[in-house]
């Protein structure tokens, strides 16, 4: 199996057989979904101000089925969670 990424679409190019195509088609519908079901993505929210290296525990707090993920030198978050966990993610940073 072959993979890269197309980041302007957003998308995964896989180049495989069959059954590895289809192994990977399963695997991305479990990591697509949380274990409630609710599909995921992900998104990135820039941090103006703040303290970057407690803002990734703060917002799991806030967002605990978040996975967060901060980066300090762009000062921006990447949060890969469901539409009710994206919600408290982007509250909790726009106060």
């Amino acid at each position: 199996m072959q993979l890269s990424a197309d980041p302007t679409a957003n998308r995964i190019i896989g180049s495989g057989t069959v059954k590895e195509l289809d192994q990977l088609d399963v695997a991305m519908q479990r990591l697509l979904s949380s274990p409630d079901g609710k599909p995921q993505f992900v998104k990135t929210y820039p941090v103006p101000a703040g303290d970057m290296l407690t803002l990734a525990t703060i917002l799991g707090q806030i967002a605990p089925q978040a996975l967060v993920s901060s980066d300090i030198p762009s000062r921006t978050v990447t949060v890969w969670a469901n539409d009710e966990q994206q919600e408290r993610v982007q509250q909790a940073l726009e106060q």
